[in-house]
């Protein structure tokens, strides 16, 4: 069933599931965008193309350095998206009836900002959130649903390799900083990758809150 064919039966919470679910994976489509043309300013670094600790400041350089100020913006944004949808799909599960949920709302999305929990509690909190929504019982020592692990993997991965391309990029050795800039390149491909990942997750979660637990509801 789509979107569409929905409206006729669901209510103001999947109403609302559907607005968030599509601002999230709009802004994730502008951050990709976004992650794409920083990719290209970082290979024309490391190719010495830009070079944005020259003197002069020529067109080039400007225009990448716009890119960066949308990136963070671009990003910002898509972070509070995603977050949006992450509240509203947990929401969703516990007025629709679902019980012994292990996971508010509020802490599906808290815990992406609490450190070191934010290594593996906002993947357990999906994996609940997609489990729930599908209707399945599956245990966490089992195999995790098609995506999942490669969405959490690769956001990990960009975020440890993020940490460690700035003080590369800003070293004195020039072969060092060839080595930042490969990792920022191999970081932002991961990001891409998790990106495009998410967005099938967001997909797959909300329609099937709206075709099982809307359907659930529909009979009560």
């Amino acid at each position: 069933m789509n979107a569409d064919g929905a409206q006729g039966f669901i209510g103001a919470d999947f109403d609302r599931l559907l607005s968030r679910a599509s601002f999230a994976k709009t802004t994730i489509l502008i951050a990709i965008a976004f992650f794409a043309m920083v990719m290209v300013g970082e290979f024309g670094e490391l190719f010495g193309f830009i070079d944005v600790n020259s003197a002069e400041l020529d067109t080039t350089v400007m225009i990448y350095a716009f890119v960066l100020i949308g990136f963070g913006v671009g990003f910002l944004i898509s972070a509070i998206g995603v977050c949006m949808w992450i509240y509203r799909a947990h929401a969703t599960l516990r007025e629709t009836g679902r019980e012994d949920l292990e996971y508010s709302p509020g802490w599906a999305v808290g815990w992406f900002f609490i450190p070191f929990a934010n290594l593996w509690m906002p993947y357990q909190a999906m994996r609940a959130l997609w489990n729930e929504s599908h209707l399945t019982d599956e245990g966490y020592g089992s195999e995790p649903p098609s995506g999942l692990g490669q969405w959490w993997a690769c956001w990990i991965g960009s975020n440890i390799l993020s940490n460690f391309t700035s003080p590369l990029t800003e070293a004195s050795d020039g072969s060092i900083v060839q080595i930042g800039f490969v990792l920022a390149i191999i970081a932002n491909a991961l990001s891409i990758g998790s990106a495009l990942l998410l967005y099938r997750i967001i997909e797959s979660i909300t329609q099937a809150q709206i075709t099982n637990l809307g359907a659930m509801q529909a009979f009560e």
